[in-house]
């Protein structure tokens, strides 16, 4: 009569879980997948530990396996998988191999863990439509070890392996799940592109990376295929079109700060910005290092720099505003400094420098030469900088709004008082004419200097004070030219106002004339 192996497999099971006070639950003619529920005696409370934090009752699956063979493998339906590995619940396989015994010889209890899932799922994904229906006619192979071999055939075996393989039961069942649904998942949607035929190598990826930098907004296919939802390697959904043309949206980009400046960093322009590089349009395979090219998008200038070779060559176009229109101080001034620095490139150098939060800045010396800037464009520049500095040296926001062509409408007196208020910039004489009563070639004379300077809503009065000794010329006249050969500064005044007319502008005069003659010094005025 020949042995059931099942049966006697069961009985075994059945008689080491009573030993250790574990219940085992049989399933019915094993339609769940399953052969026994196993629950494990409540924990035991710590001292002073009240019953509602008491710790969860193991619970496991256990589908048993009696066996003759010592051939280590067993065909298991992926009907049967399937619902083991769907289950939070710890999943076991016991072996209990008899030889030609009618006592077991030695056990081994395999562990439906990470590894086993990962296959079963990658099993059950590979599945055709029309076999869907027939899970339990198709099969992945179980397979054990000495690794499984259970230390005794007995109770207290089985249940420590069991502990060791669960740990803590209720980060068990959350581990599996999120495992269970993430493992092996790749993209949503996978493309797989055949394009036209490029002539050459260096012509394809040239294309390809002008599309991935924005610079190129579409491509043309000859083939299209569609993958949605993949997993371990295997789309839910495959879609195939030939033909056709592919149109890129917005491009994934970093915030970073663009630094344009001139070799020894006197002059300097800072703008935010975004970075686009291409490498994640070819994930799989690195770009050659010829055929790289990043992309810089500030609110001035789009900029595409190739940094790999030699000659790290860039194109360009800047976006400078003009007009009526205002802007704050600050800001206009950064914007158009980079036509000084592009103009002084060939002599002077320039570079530009990328800086972001993660990674050390990237610098590039750019040595190609620069189209020369037309010449009312570069003195519009030179015009807004020397108002910037003038503004800085004041103390005036550099927030306050402007337009260009009030500037420029000042530009000679904006010269004027930055030439006169650096003290860096050596003074080697004053020339005019003043009224002049008489004239003592022993003594010093004080002359006063003032103007009114418009940033937008805000008036800036400035009144310098220079003394020296007077040279004068034909004494006859009214108006007598003069000549002071390097004067000394000896007064800096200015006010900030809102509104200025003449009764105030006069009273601020004489004020400044009164500060000179108390400090000695014979105050003269210009004639104009």
């Amino acid at each position: 009569m020949a042995r059931n192996l099942g049966k006697m497999a069961e009985s075994e099971l059945q008689r080491w879980a009573a030993q250790v006070g574990i219940t085992a639950n049989r399933a019915t003619e094993d339609v769940e997948g399953w052969d026994y529920l196993l629950q494990f005696p409540p924990e035991q409370l710590v001292a002073g530990m009240p019953l509602d934090l008491r710790p969860s009752r193991i619970e496991s699956f256990v589908q048993v396996k009696g066996t003759s063979t010592t051939e280590n493998r067993e065909s298991i339906s992926l009907s049967n998988w399937e619902k083991l590995i769907n289950t939070p619940l710890p999943a076991f396989f016991l072996i209990i191999v008899y030889g030609g015994n009618d006592s077991p010889q030695k056990a081994y209890l395999v562990h439906v863990d990470k590894q086993w899932i990962s296959k079963a799922l990658k099993r059950l994904r590979a599945v055709a439509d029309g076999q869907k229906a027939s899970l339990n006619r198709q099969t992945l192979d179980l397979t054990w070890s000495e690794a499984d071999r259970l230390h005794a055939l007995d109770g207290k075996s089985m249940e420590f392996a069991m502990r060791k393989h669960i740990g803590d039961f209720d980060k068990y069942a959350e581990e599996k799940q999120r495992y269970r649904k993430t493992i092996g998942s790749e993209a949503k949607l996978k493309f797989h592109i055949t394009t036209e035929k490029y002539k050459t190598p260096n012509e394809m990826f040239e294309d390809l990376v002008s599309i991935a930098i924005g610079q190129k907004d579409s491509l043309n296919l000859s083939k299209l295929v569609v993958e949605e939802n993949v997993r371990f390697g295997i789309p839910a959904r495959r879609i195939e079109h030939e033909g056709g043309m592919i149109s890129f949206g917005e491009r994934p980009s970093k915030p970073i700060n663009l630094v344009i400046g001139n070799s020894k960093e006197t002059m300097t322009s800072v703008f935010p910005g975004t970075l686009i590089t291409p490498d994640y349009f070819f994930p799989s395979k690195p770009i050659p290092g010829e055929h790289v090219k990043v992309r810089i998008q500030t609110e001035i200038c789009d900029m595409v720099f190739l940094p790999f070779g030699e000659n790290k060559k860039f194109e360009s176009s800047f976006n400078l505003v003009a007009g009526e229109q205002r802007y704050q101080l600050g800001d206009l001034a950064n914007r158009w400094r980079v036509i000084t620095i592009f103009a002084n490139a060939e002599t002077e150098g320039c570079f530009f420098e990328i800086r972001d939060d993660q990674n050390a800045p990237y610098r590039a010396t750019l040595r190609q030469p620069f189209p020369a800037p037309e010449k009312e464009v570069l003195s519009i520049a030179q015009s807004i900088e020397r108002a910037f500095i003038v503004a800085q040296s004041f103390n005036i926001p550099l927030t306050t709004e402007v337009t260009i062509p009030q500037l420029l409408t000042q530009d000679s007196s904006i010269r004027e008082v930055r030439e006169l208020c650096d003290i860096n910039t050596p003074i080697h004489s004053l020339r005019g004419t003043v009224i002049l009563d008489s004239h003592d070639a022993n003594k010093e004379y004080a002359f006063l200097f003032s103007r009114i300077i418009a940033f937008g809503e805000l008036k800036l009065v400035v009144f310098m004070g220079f003394a020296g000794q007077l040279t004068i010329g034909n004494a006859d006249e009214e108006e007598i030219p003069f000549e002071i050969k390097h004067p000394r500064r000896v007064l800096l005044e200015s006010y900030k106002l809102k509104m200025i007319d003449k009764e105030q502008y006069d009273r601020l005069v004489e004020e400044q004339y009164e500060k000179l003659n108390n400090r000695g010094y014979n105050v003269i005025k210009f004639s104009n």
